[in-house]
């Protein structure tokens, strides 16, 4: 029979958040981890770090599936899934909980399905995905945003940004990050006016990081090169964020899940939705449904449609105003039950 002592992680087109820090967690710990990936850019980077890579849809891949006791993953590859023995352990992380409702993934029964919080299974998940057991442990990539970072945690990380940051703390500069979410209607205009925005916040003495979607990077990479401002700083990788998450005074976002993660760190949050009703009619269209939770309630933060409004608001928090703390308290608690050590709460499943 075959002995399978293997620990798989498959990310598809970019290594998520989740998948990462996992196999991370399993490589310190000298345990027998693959990650497959068809990034050849990050497979690339694994690589140049000796680090257990192979390619996805690759015989290889396939084989070391088949010799694998647990698989993990944080979205849907029916294409591995299906080829899987009853005896091996598939642990589905997802990559992240929100407003967003999700399509319909029960077409597969995983062993555990792990999420932040039993409300968040019984509200979301269990409507969707199918497990022998729905987990409410918390996120890996949530774990790095409660300890110190090492070099390992580092890696898919744009380690420039990564830098630059650490520079701004020094220098008492406020690290602000706007981070919209993907759309499916797209993404045709850039709501902000960078050079006016650039002056802004050289006022301000604050760095205005912009975090594009992957998808919707692809598309304005080219005429995103050509400018070069001082205080707006584009992050220019389909890398983790979360080593630099931590390090954020103010997040910027819409309709994002990683504003879910934010509030683990109880920090100001504004909510730029200046398209909020064609993109919710977009959803609806596409989806059938347009949001899983009220906006207002599940948005603890100012929501402003202008840029002339968002310099307000976060003039205001960078003077001391903050005045949402005890909702963002509270959906925190709703979204999370454990905010501390996901990841070794996963790595005991079925030890």
């Amino acid at each position: 029979s075959i002995k399978r002592d293997y620990s798989i992680f498959i990310a598809e087109d970019f290594i998520d958040a989740n998948v990462k820090h996992m196999y991370l967690y399993y490589i310190k710990k000298n345990e027998k981890a693959i990650m497959l990936t068809n990034n050849d850019l990050q497979y690339s980077e694994l690589k140049k770090h000796n680090l257990p890579v192979k390619k996805l849809f690759s015989l290889q891949g396939y084989f070391y599936t088949a010799l694998a006791k647990k698989i993990y993953l944080d979205h849907f590859i029916l294409d591995y899934l299906e080829y899987l023995s009853p005896r091996q352990i598939t642990i589905q992380l997802w990559h992240g909980v929100g407003l967003k409702p999700i399509r319909d993934r029960s077409k597969f029964r995983y062993s555990y399905f792990v999420s932040p919080s039993k409300w968040t299974n019984e509200t979301n998940f269990k409507k969707v995905f199918k497990a022998n057991k729905f987990l409410n442990y918390g996120y890996p990539r949530n774990d790095i945003l409660l300890k110190k970072e090492d070099k390992l945690d580092l890696i898919l990380c744009d380690t420039n940004i990564y830098n630059k940051i650490q520079k701004d703390k020094q220098k008492h500069k406020r690290v602000i990050l706007y981070m919209p979410t993907f759309r499916e209607n797209g993404f045709d205009m850039f709501p902000l006016d960078f050079k006016s925005l650039n002056e802004e916040m050289q006022k301000m003495s604050a760095k205005f990081y912009v975090k594009l979607h992957p998808f919707v990077l692809d598309k304005y990479r080219d005429t995103l090169k050509e400018e070069n401002y001082s205080n707006v700083i584009f992050y220019n990788t389909v890398g983790d964020v979360y080593p630099i998450l931590k390090y954020v005074d103010i997040l910027v976002s819409d309709y994002s899940s990683i504003v879910y993660d934010f509030l683990i760190l109880n920090r100001p949050i504004i909510f730029f939705n200046y398209d909020f009703e064609e993109y919710v009619k977009a959803r609806k269209k596409g989806l059938g449904q347009d949001l899983l939770f009220d906006y207002d309630e599940f948005s603890p933060g100012a929501k402003v449609k202008t840029q002339e409004l968002l310099l307000e608001k976060m003039k205001e928090i960078i003077e001391g105003k903050d005045e949402y703390e005890k909702e963002r308290l509270k959906i925190r608690d709703k979204f999370y039950d454990y905010i501390e050590e996901c990841m070794s709460k996963i790595y005991q499943l079925s030890k």
